[in-house]
């Protein structure tokens, strides 16, 4: 038995040596963390951010963006439905106007406490300030948007420079009877209207201050019917489809729209586009609302330092120029308007001359109670129903209501 334990140690201690060396257990793969995206971006704009979220996700393997195009008609009203309940996203791109609302109601998260001064520096410094609300900030800026002057190049051999030029060259190009027009634009619509307001030295709200019915506001509205009742430039009820076929059938000579509208041009007009005139009267110019659009982190986000993070790429300089490139978009990044492509493309040169006298919209909650009845007041004037004065009287009547209401919580 023992000779038999002896051969068996034997065998053992010779056969230990040719083992394969024991295998470390294998290293746990990282958990791959997903960053939701909410958008309303369509065509180009779409695409453009797509290459950004690729080039995001090919770089960084913990973590990935998945982004989720919304109807624009039916967005707000899903963030405002889905995040209280936790089924929304953790990022989300949207216009700065409803900060105020959305600050109040505990939708969007402030981000004060991640940003410094260098982050700050690399946007156009509008963009920023109208993304604060209570001295907090709660996004950051991807692109401005506001109106300018479209013109067709066969039609407009030297855009004009103040409101008196502009009317004697509509004058000039319209002929009613075959549907041509020197000037088209959505009259009726409070964000339209406001580059005459503006012009005349008005303004719409101002904390609870309403300016709506002061005589700045007044003299804007009757100039603005009078483009339609005495001189006869505008067609009689512009919408954004009819003035889109008119301008690309050559019927339009003017058109007043944002940058957005590129995309609805027919390549083979010849167009451009520069800041809009100034008020003759005043010698103020036409000065349309700016609009910051932005990303902001929900505030139910169960990730919210990782979707700062995904936020500050989203919002690089080289993200912007990108998104400049093939979207189209007049970035919010300072240092993107020196690269070549910017300097390059007129339309966007004229945008950002735009923006440097455009007024930011106001982000409040009280803003929002403006703009229904500033609509019925400028749809009264055009359809003959009312003066300017009285029309706008009612409205003042109306907003002050509502801001009572506002006020006491009704």
């Amino acid at each position: 038995m023992r000779v038999l334990q002896v051969l068996m140690l034997a065998a053992v201690t010779l056969w230990l040596p040719l083992q394969a060396p024991a295998q470390a257990a294998p290293a746990k793969k990282a958990a791959v963390k997903t960053v939701v995206l909410w958008h309303a971006y369509r065509a180009e704009e779409k695409r453009a951010l797509e290459k950004v979220v690729a080039a995001y996700n090919r770089t960084h393997k913990t973590t990935q963006i998945k982004m989720l195009g919304i109807p624009y008609d039916a967005y707000a009203d899903k963030i405002n439905a889905a995040i209280p309940r936790g089924h929304g996203p953790d990022l989300f791109i949207f216009a700065h106007d409803r900060v105020g609302d959305w600050a109040k109601n505990n939708i969007i998260e402030k981000i004060t406490f991640w940003v410094n001064g260098p982050l700050l520096a690399r946007f156009i410094p509008k963009t920023v300030q109208m993304l604060a609300y209570n001295n907090a900030l709660y996004g950051l800026p991807l692109a401005f948007k506001s109106l300018a002057l479209f013109y067709n190049k066969k039609l407009i051999k030297k855009p004009p420079v103040d409101t008196n030029d502009m009317i004697k060259q509509a004058k000039a190009l319209t002929n009613r009877k075959a549907q041509k027009f020197g000037l088209a634009y959505e009259a009726t619509d409070l964000y339209r209207h406001v580059i005459w307001l503006h012009g005349f030295g008005g303004y719409v709200i101002n904390g609870s201050d309403l300016g709506v019915a002061k005589p700045p506001s007044v003299k804007a509205l009757d100039f603005a019917y009078q483009l339609k009742k005495t001189h006869k430039v505008l067609p009689d009820e512009p919408t954004s489809q009819l003035i889109t076929f008119l301008f690309n059938k050559g019927q339009a000579a003017m058109v007043i729209n944002g940058p957005w509208f590129r995309g609805e041009i027919h390549p083979k007009v010849e167009y451009g586009v520069v800041p809009l005139p100034k008020v003759s009267a005043t010698g103020k110019p036409a000065a349309p609302f700016l609009t910051s659009e932005a990303v902001f982190i929900s505030k139910k986000s169960k990730q919210k330092k990782l979707a700062f993070e995904v936020m500050k790429y989203l919002t690089s300089d080289d993200a912007a120029l990108t998104r400049m490139k093939i979207g189209k978009q007049t970035v919010a990044n300072n240092a993107v308007y020196q690269k070549d492509y910017a300097k390059k493309d007129p339309i966007i040169q004229a945008f950002y001359k735009q923006m440097q006298v455009s007024v930011p919209t106001p982000n409040t909650p009280e803003m929002r109670l403006v703009w229904s009845p500033m609509v019925i007041a400028l749809s009264k004037v055009f359809r003959g129903q009312g003066t300017a004065l009285d029309a706008l009287k009612e409205a003042h009547a109306e907003i002050t209501k509502y801001l009572q209401r506002n006020k006491s919580g009704k």
